[in-house]
């Protein structure tokens, strides 16, 4: 029998779309996994329910384990990658995308979450 589990990540929002500063996607942990098998893409609503990916941007992330309850935020800017314990004993884990001087998500933008189980690479 094969069981399918739902992502370990949930999507929560893109917040502050157009804030060069202050624009990310905020993930929530919803069991403990490693996000080396997560893509996370950026993508157009061309008509609702209906996304193109074009020449979009992709971010995936680097092996890190985290635990049921934390929460990942994906800055589309630069930055340095940290981590912060919550008053609740969970994790922030941040991640900064590298978007330079501008921003990934204006108001028909939406992030697709995909978890990659195998892969390879070829050329």
């Amino acid at each position: 029998m094969i069981v399918s589990l739902p992502p370990a990540l949930r999507i929560v929002t893109i917040a502050d779309r157009g804030n060069s500063v202050n624009e990310r996607i905020h993930f929530e942990v919803i069991r403990d996994c490693d996000l080396a098998s997560y893509v996370v893409m950026a993508t157009l609503e061309v008509s609702p329910g209906r996304i193109a990916a074009g020449f979009r941007p992709v971010y995936w992330f680097v092996s890190d384990q985290v635990k049921a309850g934390d929460h990942l935020i994906l800055y589309t800017r630069e930055g340095q990658d940290g981590k912060d314990i919550r008053a609740d004993g969970h994790r922030n884990h941040f991640f900064f995308w590298g978007v330079k001087g501008g921003t990934m998500f204006p108001t028909n933008a939406k992030v697709v979450l995909v978890e990659i189980n195998q892969w390879v690479t070829g050329g």
